[in-house]
């Protein structure tokens, strides 16, 4: 222990000096924090402790981790402390609660990354102490613990004393046997990447010897003889003679687990290639994984070893890629043999499900390596040199996984004959003969299954859907070609077809392919939203895009389809509708006359009325694309709107329905549809649609109904769809929304109306993007003025009082000043910040005291009634409407006939009365724009924004707050008179 140890020992020690004064060499406050921590590590070391729950410790781990990142003078003050602490965790570890073993684990880890840290708990024999625990193999510990262990194993690593303190003691069998036999996923996962790096850096024959250790279990049980070869090889009539096997199966399977994973790892962080073969050579792994496969073996260690053949095939491309990742052509092909002779072993095993599996796994790793294939040239028989050869390992990996889908696919007599003809020439092409000759022989095996074929194709499109986001747009398209075919035969008739051999194979189509195997259409669709969603298709790309619009259609009117299927086609119509549209219609925007589009009117009218929610908000979020396209894309949409009157369903959804999410989606399509004037004349013209939404902004319980009618509303008043007559009620309650609302994101619509508003209001002073002219024309003196700096200012002030009369700076200030949700006092903080730079700008402030005093002079208050607001700090005027005695009267008189009706109540049969909702009486609260100048002037947006957002961050993550609930949890449970309601922050 070095000297300056000494000068800690009397506040680790003892736990009941809480004043003491330590010698830390940092600010009084700072070294209030490290007191407070050391008195919990050691309430951490008594018996009883407790913590109020599991995400204590963790935070208490991250604030270590944060303060010895600050400065050297911190981590070294922590090393200490942490030190002294080990040390005491160590004579007292068979005491300690399994929580405070695992953090102790974890601070252990985090001292021995630093090279001062770990020097000085080697020193003290601390860290030998603490891994002898773990040796004496008497005790079974939890998951957590041994987590808690490799997470110590892990760091110590990093160092040269640590590496050689892991190989003398044998910690690395540890790390082996929990990566073999722990039930925990978390431990397999950790132990796998902490014998990758042992195995990353540890000499040739250490690394061997723990290879050995890791593969026991081949040498341990003598495989069956492997009859893998050459290609086609093994493949006879009658398939592999398949014999039993006797292995422990958890073994085995976390054995190639393991494997699989180390060598994953080793080639992630670009060990040499030569070091990884040397190593599998080292053991007996390659002939024991293929003669699991070639074996009777049970279905997880089956796996296990397909996966594992997977990782050790990509080697190859692993060692002959070059920096840029291309594999030069000719060595493509010798990998293409590889791929192909472990497809013809699994084929030839029908194992349908491991083949797709490898498939997936190939694909994988060819995108994690980088890998592609350089442009290859080969000469024709007559000796021609042929360009461009349409030829990648891509391509093959997608023919053998999408072969099974392509059986449903038959020739029919339809106009889209000649184009799956062209899409079958295309797939010939981008194959060789080799590859060709496997896939017949795994077509010829899988078209045995029967209709099992469906559960299969089934299974490899929700692995497409999976692989979409490491899928290149060549086999992208190829698979959106095979999806659009697989489509029509949920709709096809066997009268169309022209194949009758094929039919006679696999005869389910039609109806009864959709209603017996629905999983399968709804597959299809999910995979073609995933890649209409990542790639732009187009009828270049793909001439099947041209009916596929059709087919979906045809989906939507089949009596077969399910709840869940017509929902995903309304899903992909709309994305087809947004991504591309069919020629025909994007020629002829003026009318649908011709396209199977004509049809989707009546289509969405019959959904609307669906029982299913799912299928009215999805039919909704239709409606709304249509309304979105109509404005200037597509305006012939304007006329299906209109004709099968589904705006007029839209509006009486609103109300009507009794889940939120559609009303909330009806509302929205009145965002969209308020950017479309004829469509909105023609059918919203005779109803009060802003009565109705401010109605539901007001009452309205669910927040996303609240959410999209704010929207809603301000779209209708940047659309100018709001009458002058309206808008005193939609500033009333869009102000009182503003500051009451319980939803925040309701808040911030709110005030992005009001953004609106200040917005419309400049730009009627003349304003143009920000900025005013130099010359305007004036409405008032029906002439061109010229825009001195003082008419500016005059314009501006203007501008504020009419802002100041709506409500709208009373709303900036008051949720900017009292409002709890931070994200609303950023949103009122921007607004803020325009009028503020705006009056900075054009020097409003020193003109202000003399525009004030011309009002004063001039100024005649208006018709409604007006009361001062007495607050003095906060001069403002609230107007309200005044009430009349005959209004009183009334509401007395209705409180007396209800009380009369409550009395025969019982006498009559009970009757449904509809209760008409209204809007109540509103205060309008208004701040002066002289006074809201004033206010801004000294107001630092930013400031107080950084103030509140630190006060946020101590209070709720702050370390004394941390350090305090602990400290203060622990007193309770020592004090039962402090009850049950101590501060728990956590």
């Amino acid at each position: 222990m070095e000297a300056g140890d000494d000068d800690m020992m009397p506040v680790v020690d003892d736990a009941s000096k809480k004043e003491a004064k330590s010698p830390f060499g940092l600010p009084e406050r700072e070294s209030e924090v490290y007191r407070k921590l050391i008195l919990v590590l050691l309430q951490l070391l008594e018996p009883e402790f407790k913590t109020s729950d599991d995400t204590v410790l963790p935070k208490l781990l991250d604030f270590i981790k944060a303060q010895g990142s600050q400065s050297k003078s911190h981590h070294e003050v922590l090393m200490r402390i942490l030190c002294e602490w080990l040390k005491k965790v160590c004579e007292s570890w068979s005491n300690l609660l399994e929580e405070a073993k695992v953090f102790a684990l974890k601070v252990a880890g985090y001292v021995v990354q630093s090279p001062t840290g770990c020097g000085r708990f080697m020193s003290t024999g601390s860290l030998s102490r603490l891994l002898s625990y773990f040796q004496e193999g008497t005790t079974k510990h939890s998951n957590a613990i041994d987590l808690g262990y490799l997470c110590l194993i892990e760091p110590m690593l990093s160092s040269a004393d640590g590496s050689r303190l892991i190989s003398d003691t044998g910690v690395w069998k540890d790390a082996v046997k929990m990566a073999l036999s722990s039930s925990s996923i978390y431990c397999l996962r950790q132990s796998t990447k902490v014998l990758a790096l042992m195995l990353s850096r540890s000499d040739d024959s250490t690394a061997e010897t723990i290879m050995r250790e890791i593969t026991f279990i081949c040498t341990s049980s003598t495989p069956p003889e492997t009859k893998h070869g050459p290609v086609y090889s093994i493949c006879n009539e009658n398939g592999l003679v398949r014999k039993p096997l006797s292995l422990d199966e958890d073994r085995a399977v976390n054995t190639l687990n393991t494997c699989r994973m180390v060598f994953y790892y080793l080639m992630e962080e670009g060990y040499p290639p030569e070091k990884i073969s040397n190593l599998i050579n080292s053991c007996k792994i390659t002939e024991w994984s293929w003669g699991l496969i070639q074996s009777e073996t049970p279905r997880r260690a089956l796996d296990a070893a397909n996966k594992f053949i997977c990782v050790l095939n990509s080697l190859s491309w692993y060692q002959k890629k070059d920096e840029n990742g291309r594999i030069p052509y000719e060595d493509s092909k010798d990998i293409t043999d590889i791929l192909l002779n472990h497809f013809s072993v699994l084929i030839s095993a029908s194992m349908f499900y491991q083949l797709i599996d490898a498939c997936v796994d190939y694909h994988t790793y060819l995108h994690k390596f980088g890998a592609t294939v350089a442009p290859g040239i080969e000469f024709d028989s007559l000796g021609k040199q042929i360009s461009d050869v349409p030829f990648c390992l891509h391509n093959v990996l997608f023919l053998f996984q999408c072969c099974p889908v392509l059986l449903f696919i038959k020739v029919r007599k339809t106009c889209t004959n000649q184009v799956l003809e062209e899409y079958i020439d295309k797939l010939f092409r981008i194959t060789d003969s080799k590859v060709m000759r496997v896939c017949y022989m795994w077509r010829d095996v899988f078209v045995t299954a029967g209709e099992e074929v469906c559960v299969l194709a089934t299974v490899i499109l929700q692995k497409f859907t999976q692989m979409c986001p490491i899928m290149m747009k060549e086999q992208g398209v190829l698979l959106f070609q095979a999806l659009t075919h697989l489509l029509r035969e949920f709709t096809a008739t066997p009268e169309e077809s022209v194949d009758a051999r094929v039919v006679r194979r696999f005869l389910i189509e039609g109806d009864e392919l959709m209603s017996k195997y629905p999983a399968l259409l709804s597959a299809c669709l999910n995979c073609l939203k995933s890649y209409l969603n990542k790639f732009d298709f187009s009828w270049r790309d793909s001439l099947e895009s041209l009916v596929l619009q059709c087919s979906l259609q045809n989906i939507l009117d089949s009596k077969s389809a399910t709840t869940l299927i017509t929902v995903d086609a309304l899903k992909v119509i709309d994305l087809v509708l947004r991504k591309f549209m069919p020629p025909n219609l994007a020629l002829l925007v003026d009318t649908l006359k011709g396209s199977s589009i004509e049809l989707l009117g009546p289509q969405l009218f019959r959904l609307l009325h669906s029982v299913e929610w799912s299928i009215r908000d999805s039919t909704l979020e239709m409606v709304r694309t249509l309304c979105s396209l109509s404005e200037s894309r597509f305006p012939a949409f304007q006329t299906l709107l209109i004709d099968n009157k589904l705006i007029e369903v839209v509006y009486s959804i609103i109300e009507t329905d009794h889940e939120p999410f559609v009303r909330a989606s009806a509302v929205s399509c009145l965002y969209e549809l308020a950017k479309v004037p004829n469509v909105w004349k023609a059918s919203l013209s005779d109803k009060n649609v802003i009565e109705k939404l401010l109605l539901i902004l007001h009452h309205e319980t669910e927040g996303i109904v609240r959410v999209a009618t704010a929207k809603t509303i301000t779209a209708l008043y940047s659309q100018r769809k709001i009458s002058s007559e309206d808008m005193k009620i939609v500033y009333d309650v869009m102000s009182h929304s503003a500051q009451n609302d319980l939803h925040w994101e309701v808040k911030i619509e709110c005030l992005e109306f009001w953004n609106c508003v200040m917005h419309h209001t400049i730009v009627e002073q003349g304003m143009i993007d920000g900025t005013f002219p130099d010359f305007v024309f004036s409405k008032q003196e029906k002439k061109i003025v010229k825009l001195t700096p003082e008419e500016i200012a005059n314009r501006i002030m203007k501008s504020l009082k009419i802002l100041s009369d709506v409500g709208c700076l009373q709303v900036l200030h008051e949720t900017f000043h009292n409002e709890p949700d931070l994200a609303v006092q950023r949103k009122s903080g921007e607004l803020i910040k325009k009028i503020a730079q705006c009056t900075i700008k054009y020097k409003v402030k020193e003109i202000v005291d003399q525009v004030m005093r011309k009002r004063l002079q001039n100024y005649v208050k208006p018709d409604v009634g007006v009361r001062e607001n007495p607050t003095v700090d906060d001069p403002m005027e609230v107007s309200h409407n005044n009430f009349s005695t005959q209004e009183s009267d009334d509401v007395i008189e209705l409180i007396v006939a209800r009380s009369d009706m409550d009395l025969v109540s019982g006498l009559v049969p009970p009757q449904r009365t509809e209760v008409e909702k209204e809007l109540p009486q509103f205060d309008r609260i208004v701040m002066s724009d002289d006074d809201f100048v004033q206010y801004i002037v000294g107001l630092d947006v930013d400031q107080v924004l950084a103030t509140r957002e630190k006060w946020i961050s101590n209070t709720a993550d702050g370390i004394n707050s941390l350090l305090d609930d602990i400290l203060m949890f622990s007193s309770r449970l020592e004090d039962s008179s402090l009850g049950q309601n101590a501060i728990d922050c956590y």
